[in-house]
């Protein structure tokens, strides 16, 4: 497929680029997940998000005060975030495999369907096309 037909079926809405967006980002926030997990884990151990939280004035000191809350909440976002977004991408994703299966079917019964006339379009384009001069 070249450029000019790639970024004509882009245009046109024929090729769909929200599942290539959908992948980039389930990736970015399982990194993110992992990194965030990992961070109130390391942190309970020393001495809890609170501690660290309380001179910046940022809301979140409220972990601080039970080091085992952080814990639990560190091991969920650890284990149930990348499940989550995999449930969320994937939902997606299949949404957008359906369309594209539809358009399969449509295009395979495409050729067979009646148009206005009530003729198939193969009819069509037998009838349209040149008559080879008999020798």
């Amino acid at each position: 497929m070249s450029l000019k037909s790639s970024l004509k079926s882009v245009f046109l809405f024929d090729a769909m680029l929200v599942p290539e967006i959908i992948t980039f980002v389930y990736w970015i926030m399982l990194v993110l997940d992992i990194a965030v997990g990992i961070y109130l884990l390391v942190t309970a151990q020393n001495g809890g998000l609170g501690e660290q939280l309380d001179g910046l004035g940022v809301g979140l000191a409220y972990l601080g005060g039970d080091k085992g809350l952080q814990v639990v909440i560190g091991l969920a976002i650890l284990i149930l975030g990348p499940i989550c977004w995999r449930i969320w991408a994937e939902w997606l994703i299949v949404v957008f495999k359906i369309h594209g299966y539809l358009r399969r079917i449509a295009d395979a019964q495409a050729p067979r369907m009646p148009t206005e006339s009530g003729m198939t379009r193969e009819e069509i384009r037998r009838l349209s096309a040149p008559i080879e001069p008999a020798q």
